[in-house]
């Protein structure tokens, strides 16, 4: 039988021999074992087929095992390292999760539990995957909070998925504008973690530079830039460190949105088109759609506004396609700027509210306090004070409420209401 090298290898580590299906197994589970050696081995990817075509083989392996309840054969799946180019390799489990396919590593987890539960496996490590996937899709982050609690809550103290647990927490909180609880869970986080030493393992010390990188995002939305700035750089050169050169890409693209709002747009469109060519090196599409959207920013700071209202519509269908509803929620948020600066105000509340509502919806706390403020800033334009009023004193109670209505960003929204009313309306946040 004719096997590529690396699905004959992972036939290897499974244990599972083509050659002597009919002796190794009963006859019930000859069929399945022989359905994992066909998509193993007949499974063929055409040229310019989807990130999803390119391992579906492997999940129907994954659907089969299940099946037989071999959750060892599963996880040596699951960690089988997976090319993203000729450089970079990435365990089956986090290639999903870097291609935005977190609803098919969802459904497989899901399915793994429901097969797996009446067994005595220990099945944490495919709960925390789970809880990873939801943590990414929209409607599943608050369950995906309350599972990552339960981890934390009954994993042994300074085990790695503890730690792990807890870091994964952590970021989610902050991404969700929960940064007291956030930025507590990360910071403890770090220590257990630090307290690993020479016993970290890769997973963890790549686990740090996460931590770090939420610490930076957090720093740089209280509009403490510097230590932002010197943040994400630790974090890139850390990660350039342990090879892990994928995941430099969201720390260069932060370091041009803080470049954005002090101001240096030539500086912000460096770092931007840098992050842009080493996501075409790793063809991440969903990335080169994140970077265009804060290209798109950058153009209308500096007044380019059919360039900027281009690349922003660009974004909104790749947003679409990967149905990220937080991404999507920013371009309409940047949309209804677009349309402010043209004057066609009531573009610009459409855009704004359909931001505001999908904000609203996913749980994005500082988003929505953005949209309030986009509102008020919309009805003043318009000369509906009283409305203008009204969600200038919602969007500032709902930054305290957040926590972050420190003096720096209670000065850049007083410049940033002053630009986009008696300004030249391209200044951002």
């Amino acid at each position: 039988m004719n096997l590529s090298l690396n699905n004959e290898s992972l036939l290897k580590d499974m244990g599972i021999y083509p050659n002597t299906l009919t002796t190794d197994y009963p006859v019930q589970e000859l069929d399945r074992y022989i359905g994992i050696v066909n998509w193993l081995t007949l499974y063929k990817v055409k040229f310019g087929s989807s990130v999803f075509e390119r391992i579906k083989n492997y999940k129907e392996v994954i659907h089969l095992l299940c099946q037989l309840q071999e959750w060892e054969k599963i996880q040596i799946v699951l960690c089988r390292y997976f090319p993203i180019n000729s450089n970079i390799s990435l365990p089956l489990y986090e290639y999903f999760l870097f291609n935005e396919l977190s609803g098919e590593l969802l459904t497989i987890t899901q399915e793994i539990l429901s097969s797996l539960k009446e067994t005595k496996h220990d099945l944490t490590f495919a709960k925390l995957l789970k809880a990873r996937a939801m943590s990414r899709i929209s409607n599943q982050i608050d369950e995906a909070r309350l599972l990552l609690e339960e981890l934390f809550n009954n994993s042994l103290v300074g085990t790695e998925i503890h730690i792990q647990s807890l870091a994964y927490l952590g970021i989610r909180q902050v991404n969700s504008g929960l940064y007291q609880e956030g930025i507590e869970n990360l910071k403890s986080a770090l220590v257990k973690a630090d307290e690993l030493e020479s016993e970290s393992t890769l997973k963890i010390k790549e686990l740090k530079t996460d931590i770090l990188e939420n610490l930076a995002f957090y720093e740089m939305n209280i509009g403490n830039f510097q230590e932002a700035i010197k943040l994400y750089s630790n974090v890139i050169k850390l990660r350039e460190d342990l090879g892990l050169f994928h995941k430099i890409i969201g720390s260069l693209t932060h370091q041009g949105i803080i470049s954005r709002k002090i101001g240096k747009y030539d500086e912000a469109r460096l770092f931007l088109e840098i992050a842009k060519n080493r996501a075409i090196e790793i063809e991440s599409e969903s990335q080169l759609v994140w970077i265009s959207h804060h290209l798109a920013y950058v153009l209308l700071n500096q007044g380019n506004l059919d360039m900027s209202e281009e690349l922003c519509k660009s974004s909104i269908k790749g947003y679409q396609k990967f149905d990220n509803q937080w991404g999507l929620s920013d371009c309409y948020e940047q949309m209804g700027l677009i349309y402010l600066a043209q004057k066609e105000f009531s573009k610009a509340e459409e855009y704004f509210r359909l931001s505001l509502n999908i904000r609203e919806t996913i749980g994005n706390r500082h988003g929505s306090a953005s949209s309030t403020l986009d509102l008020a800033l919309t009805f003043w334009n318009m000369l509906d004070f009283p409305k203008a009023i009204f969600y200038i004193l919602k969007g500032f109670y709902l930054y305290y409420k957040l926590g972050i209505l420190t003096p720096i960003r209670f000065y850049r929204m007083l410049k940033l209401a002053f630009v986009w009313t008696l300004g030249n309306r391209k200044w951002t946040m």
